[in-house]
């Protein structure tokens, strides 16, 4: 394990590497000089060849590091250095000794994986959100849907060649550039770490914050999110996240961990490219914001911080769709649609900008193992549903109301009887049946 740290810091890495040594981890630290991160055209080459290949040899990677302006190509850097090896990265930015604490009180990975998970999935299949707060938040945005998928951090670094933020807990999605229309009020935190004295609001057209339109009796806030809308790129509203930490209790100043508390949400500006967006910038400016409302295609699955979607909204029990599929309908695999097999049930996997796995299971038990069977008989050739009734013995309405359910999932697709062209999504022409 690598661990690199600034001065203030240091003891905090030293606690780590005690740590890793008695589970017989070898851990290295690296103190790093507080200039080095301060310019803005910080590149790769300045890591040297000595860092790099220690890098590129180690098994664990751990940033413990002042959260400051500019250090998003910092960050940059080490995750590309990373990417050819299967070193796991954990970024602790602006870590202090008593937050430090907060990140052993985290709930447990498993806890918020399959919380994430649920409103990841109500996020992929939406198509417009709304988000609402008691502070004077109102603004609408598009959703990439299953094409830019939403994010889970989970804390649980398990894979190779994967990095994430500690403390974890958040899901969180890039809104669809350019569609993004409202007013945003942030009454809690911002970047890079900044506790606010008062809210900070301002509005969002197309997509861009109006420079014209920040207000805020805190002076610092104005001064720092002013910063943002003059870098190239600052001024588009790149993320939703909201944050699934209930250990954490109250904000600390300390925005990658306040943006992780229940409760709260948050939206950031500039790049999204890590976790699949479309914008580049060289900023990245997280604000939280307490008590969100929101509402999925007008179904509320938050309100006022407390989750309240039900497992109905969810689609989650083949017997909650219709049925209305041609029976004569040839049906195939989407080519971009990863499943795997669990225990006879079916899960569809993704994986995110920072190399991170996703995985849900598609339905409630009873559906899944339904799918598991279906999607195995349709994967590799087309089928219809009348043929796959008949060849797995399962009652034609059945067949077609889980053929829905992995419609809705972009897991198959419904192609024409002529086998030439998949039809479009379900629901959006004239001549076709809407489903849900």
């Amino acid at each position: 394990m690598l661990i690199i740290c600034d001065e203030p810091r240091i003891r905090i890495a030293d606690a780590l590497a005690v740590a890793a040594s008695r589970i017989g981890v070898k851990a290295y630290i690296i103190l790093l000089p507080d200039n080095f991160r301060k310019t803005s055209d910080v590149t790769e080459a300045k890591l040297g060849r000595g860092i790099r290949e220690a890098i590129e040899s180690m098994d664990i990677l751990i940033l413990c590091l002042a959260n400051i302006p500019n250090e998003l190509n910092f960050r940059r850097i080490f995750v590309r250095a990373t990417r050819k090896s299967p070193v796991r990265t954990a970024v602790m930015l602006g870590i202090n000794e008593s937050s430090f604490l907060e990140i052993c009180n985290s709930p447990k990975p498993e806890i918020v994986e399959r919380i994430g998970n649920d409103v990841a999935v109500l996020l992929a299949n939406g198509k417009r959100a709304r988000v609402i707060s008691p502070s004077g938040t109102d603004v609408t945005f598009s959703l990439y849907g299953w094409k830019v998928p939403p994010e889970i951090s989970s804390g649980y670094l398990d894979q190779p060649s994967t990095w994430g933020n500690l403390p974890g807990a958040e899901v969180f999605v890039a809104p669809m550039a350019r569609t993004a229309e409202g007013r945003i009020c942030i009454d809690l935190a911002i970047a890079p770490d900044h506790l606010l004295t008062a809210p900070l609001s301002f509005e969002v057209r197309k997509g861009l914050v109006d420079p014209a339109s920040v207000k805020s009796q805190d002076e610092e806030a104005v001064k720092l999110i002013m910063q943002t809308l003059n870098e190239k790129n600052g001024a588009f509203l790149s993320e939703l996240g909201i944050g699934l930490n209930d250990k954490i209790q109250e904000a600390m100043g300390i925005i990658l961990i306040d943006e992780k508390m229940y409760s709260t949400a948050h939206f950031a500006l500039g790049d999204n490219k890590e976790f699949g967006g479309k914008i580049k910038s060289s900023v990245h400016y997280d604000m939280v914001f307490t008590k969100p409302t929101i509402l999925i295609d007008d179904v509320l699955i938050m309100k006022e911080g407390s989750f309240v979607y039900t497992s109905k909204q969810m689609k989650n029990d083949y017997k909650d769709f219709k049925g209305l599929i041609d029976s004569s309908a040839v049906l195939r695999g989407s080519p971009w649609a990863n499943c795997v097999r669990f225990k006879g049930q079916l899960a569809k996997i993704w994986r995110g900008g920072a190399n991170r796995v996703h995985a849900y299971r598609l339905g409630n038990r009873k559906t899944s193992m339904l799918a598991e069977k279906i999607w195995s008989e349709i994967k590799y050739s087309g089928s219809t549903p009348a043929e796959l009734s008949e060849h797995l013995a399962i009652d034609l309405e059945t067949v077609k109301k889980v053929v829905e359910l992995l419609v809705c999932n972009q897991v198959i697709k419904i192609y024409s009887k002529d086998d030439s062209e998949p039809v479009e999504k379900l629901g959006q022409k004239e001549n076709q049946v809407e489903l849900f």
